[in-house]
């Protein structure tokens, strides 16, 4: 767990902002000044809502017409106690404004809360409704234009933290400057290789164990996958000689699923955002 510390020096209180599952910044890590510790505090808020927003509509989609205005009412009496209970946190510190920060600080913890309780009621609902949605004949994720699994492209990084109840994880192609763009896994999905730009999931490169929608598969033969996609664009590789690149866009266009293909058989299978699928050498 990874949170910031927060002295009063005045009331010798010490005050905690849990950021558990949201990707900080080293200066979030370093803050001195008030209103350096107020900005952090409420941007991990701004986060927690964010991802909570996303857990509530997803929880929508599940329900029929019932269930929806009762989670709705859930909702609004659920918000009701956390601002309440977070007044009420506040309130022990005893005005300044260390009172605002533990305020801050319990809105985030709780709301974190409730959004991973709303995301397990999902992915149940869902997966009662469709137990074989979105995974191969191994009960693996496959990977489609738009996602990996659970995880898609477009989606930041510390809402997928949120969602998975588990921070990412740098890889040896992790850049040294992490705001534009840097190499990463899941721990539970080390099958992906995910690029991160400007804290923006925006494309994953799988192993050869991972299925996809294309039903297309390492080893493959080109020629099959030519008659299978003859709409397929085919331009050569920039770095291996002889060598093709097989470009599948989805449909509305935006996103693509990219085969790399060497002596006449598929090597590689990635997808994500059009322009990021392309980039060659990872974040270049």
């Amino acid at each position: 767990m990874k949170n910031h510390f927060v002295l009063a020096a005045t009331l010798g209180l010490l005050i905690v902002l849990p950021t558990d599952g949201f990707a900080q910044t080293s200066d979030c890590d370093s803050a001195l000044s008030f209103a350096e510790m107020m900005s952090c505090a409420q941007n991990d808020y701004k986060t927690a809502d964010g991802a909570l927003n996303i857990a509530y509509r997803k929880n929508q989609e599940t329900l029929n017409t019932k269930g929806k205005t009762l989670l709705r009412d859930a909702q609004r009496a659920w918000i009701k106690f956390r601002n309440a209970e977070c007044k009420w946190e506040a309130d022990t510190v005893r005005g300044g404004r260390d009172a605002e920060l533990t305020k801050l600080a319990c809105l985030a913890d709780l709301t974190m809360k409730r959004t991973k309780t709303l995301n397990e009621e999902a992915n149940a609902a869902q997966a009662s409704a469709d137990p074989l949605a979105n995974q191969d004949d191994h009960g693996a994720e496959l990977l489609d234009y738009r996602s990996y699994g659970p995880i898609r492209f477009g989606q930041t990084v510390a809402s997928i933290e949120v969602e998975l109840g588990e921070k990412i994880t740098l890889t040896e192609y992790g850049a040294e400057d992490m705001t534009q763009c840097y190499m990463a896994r899941f721990p539970r999905y080390p099958n992906a290789l995910l690029m991160v730009e400007k804290g923006i999931v925006t494309r994953a490169e799988v192993d050869a164990s991972v299925g996809n929608t294309l039903g297309v598969s390492v080893g493959d033969s080109f020629a099959s996958v030519q008659a299978k996609f003859p709409n397929a664009e085919i331009e050569l590789q920039k770095y291996v000689m002889n060598a093709h690149e097989i470009t599948i866009h989805s449909s509305p266009a935006g996103f693509s699923i990219l085969l790399l293909e060497e002596a006449g058989k598929i090597t590689q299978i990635r997808a994500g955002t059009a322009e990021s699928v392309q980039y060659v050498e990872h974040c270049l």
